[in-house]
């Protein structure tokens, strides 16, 4: 398949934009910002060689790809075996209010909810 510049000019922007979310909100929850952060760099390297077409960013962005992959599949299994154990089993890089959700109770984690985006006192 040939390289297409409007592809990576796609590409680098949305690379540069996956980063608002792991700054916002990354600090509490490790393994999220971890997958985002690395889906960041996959989507850097893949528009990289959109623009150059060179066969060292192909290969870069597939080997980026596959580590992506791992993580992915790991951030998805850690919390399914948390929730079968109720216990931290394997790390997830959990901490301050992303840590409250398996040792807090059920206030503790709905007491903000009031005053959240969307939330009305009357309708």
């Amino acid at each position: 398949m040939r390289p297409a510049g409007a592809a990576g000019l796609l590409l680098l922007p949305a690379a540069v934009a996956l980063w608002v979310p792991v700054t916002a909100g990354g600090a509490g929850r490790l393994l999220v910002a971890g997958v985002i952060g690395v889906a960041s760099v996959r989507f850097a390297a893949t528009g990289v060689y959109e623009l150059t077409g060179a066969e060292g960013w192909k290969h870069t962005a597939g080997v980026i790809g596959l580590v992506l992959a791992a993580v992915a599949v790991y951030a998805a299994f850690a919390p399914a075996v948390e929730d079968q154990h109720r216990r931290t089993v394997l790390p997830t890089g959990r901490r301050a209010a992303g840590a409250g959700v398996l040792d807090g109770d059920w206030r503790h984690q709905t007491k903000r909810i009031e005053r959240g985006a969307g939330v009305r006192r009357q309708l």
